[in-house]
């Protein structure tokens, strides 16, 4: 009986060994779990406290670029605003060679501003997509505009083309895919020294129901091309082709990366298809674009109009700029007008003009605005309704939408006289030309019915192709043909068809085309 207790007398004393043991495992691993709590929750608070300091940093950094935005745009606005004032006045080609350097270097510096603030934009959520009604092929046409003289430059051919299947009016971001293209197409250029760039514009697949389409921007070069290994390395920030010569091409690397982000913020993708040597193609895709009707009002940017043939009528206009140079710039761009220039350096200074003048329109930077929170604005907008537009360095400044318009800087004479146009009192100019009395000779129709056979081929190509180059390189020999044999019926056609294709007039054109046969046959017999 004592053995048995002895031996469970050790046995409990085991067993409160063990316990204790496990209690003091137990209490080590609570205080190490209380330890791991508390790191936990001094590492959160260290966490937030970087997150706030993070967020206070980007929101410096963007506040930073909104305001070197509009410091380094002021003194470019003047290089490039007096460089075309220049350009207009010099004959001496020798010299107008030095201006047109200046105002090439001017514009390249501002792409690369431009790249740099659009990027730390996107970086920081500040950049938005802005859709709207968009006519494409008025959009594909000013694109094509503005690469004319470059193609040229370095005797390239451009090749446009937008497929019959696209509408004419899309609900999307023109501006953001207007940045997209011209990147593309200026990448093609740099990197093609000889042969040609194609554009084209086509449905890949179209929802009845739903009135949407996806719709597929390809820009194809027979330039340098790209290693298939650095087909995604060329979409990172600050990178390019490998071997790349950047004493030559230049650009900072960011374009691409850019236009990625872009077209991702637009549902979209971006690819691309490459060969050393051979050439690039890339594609833009834009799912799920919604289709608008013809009748649909689409306010289209005009950047390329003459403005030789518009005369404003008697006006006065207040500008309002801190800048010297552009108060300077503006009034030159009117010295020769019925449009009279007063200016203002400040905000009060703007007050006791507008007060003392007879004031039909006030041109504003919109940095003078923030000087007073915006009151000047609501004070003046109290006080009349006369219009009131913004000078500003980007379409996305803040309170842009209390003005009744805004000018981007740089301020082109251009842009300046067609913003004015939408509230100034104006006419066209009546040019009073004589006309060429035409010689009339006795025509060889046999003759000039085989010329125009001889063109029958290329006809039926442009025809199939619908390619504007093509078209206008029709028009120009129809034009040749005309003056060869005097033919007013056939050299009226031309014209109506080069007018056309100037305007991207694709209705026009397809009348044209589709009545050319029967034009044909008016003109020989």
């Amino acid at each position: 009986m004592q053995s048995k207790n002895q031996k469970c007398h050790q046995q409990i004393k085991e067993l409160e060994t063990q316990l204790e043991k496990k209690e003091q495992r137990l209490n080590r691993i609570i205080r190490q779990s209380d330890r791991q709590q508390l790191e936990l929750l001094i590492l959160k608070e260290k966490y937030e406290e970087a997150k706030k300091l993070a967020e206070k940093a980007n929101q410096s950094k963007s506040e930073f670029l909104a305001n070197m935005s509009h410091e380094i745009r002021t003194p470019i606005n003047a290089i490039i605003g007096f460089s075309e004032l220049l350009n207009e006045s010099i004959e001496d080609e020798k010299l107008r060679s030095y201006v047109k350097t200046i105002q090439s270097a001017s514009n390249t510096l501002l792409v690369l501003i431009n790249d740099i603030l659009d990027l730390s934009k996107i970086e920081a959520g500040k950049l938005n997509i802005e859709k709207k009604p968009t006519n494409i092929y008025h959009l594909v046409d000013e694109i094509r505009s503005m690469f004319i003289v470059d193609v040229q430059r370095k005797n390239l051919e451009l090749n446009v083309k937008v497929e019959k299947n696209v509408p004419q009016n899309l609900y999307l971001d023109a501006v953001r895919l207007r940045q997209i293209i011209v990147n593309l197409i200026g990448n093609a250029i740099k990197f093609t020294e000889n042969g040609y760039i194609n554009f084209t514009v086509e449905v890949l697949h179209r929802d009845m129901t739903k009135d949407t389409l996806d719709l597929e921007i390809k820009i194809e070069d027979s330039g340098i091309g790209i290693p298939k290994h650095q087909f995604e390395q060329i979409f990172e920030q600050f990178e390019q082709v490998d071997g790349q010569d950047t004493r030559k091409y230049g650009g900072t690397g960011l374009g691409l990366s850019i236009s990625k982000r872009l077209t991702q913020m637009m549902n979209g993708k971006i690819s691309l298809q490459s060969e050393e040597g051979v050439g690039t193609t890339f594609f833009v895709d834009l799912f799920d674009v919604k289709i608008l009707p013809n009748q649909v009002e689409v306010k289209d940017d005009i950047i390329n109009q003459d403005i030789s043939d518009i005369e404003f009528k008697r006006a006065r206009v207040l500008v309002v700029d801190d800048s010297f140079d552009n108060r300077i710039l503006i009034s030159r761009y009117f010295e020769d007008t019925n449009i009279e220039i007063v200016t203002a350096s400040n905000a009060l200074e703007c007050i006791d003009k507008f007060q003392a003048e007879h004031i039909d329109l006030i041109l504003m930077d919109i940095k003078i605005s923030y000087e007073d929170g915006l009151e000047i604005v609501k004070y003046l907008k109290n006080l009349s309704d006369i219009p009131i537009i913004a000078i500003v360095s980007s379409i996305k400044d803040n309170n842009i939408d209390l003005f009744d318009g805004y000018i981007i800087k740089p301020i082109l004479k251009n842009t300046l006289y067609m913003e004015f146009l939408k509230y100034l009192p104006h006419k066209e100019k009546i040019n009073f030309k004589q006309k060429k009395s035409k010689r009339k000779k006795d025509v060889d129709f046999e003759k000039l019915k085989n010329r125009l056979r001889d063109l029958d081929p290329f006809y039926e190509k442009v025809v199939h192709n619908n390619n504007m180059s093509d078209i206008k390189t029709m028009a120009l020999t129809l034009n040749e043909i005309a003056m060869e044999f005097d033919c007013d019926m056939l050299e009226e056609y031309s014209s109506e068809m080069l007018k056309a294709v100037d305007s991207f007039d694709i209705v026009k054109i397809e009348q044209l085309l589709s009545n050319y046969k029967n034009m044909q046959l008016d003109a020989i017999s």
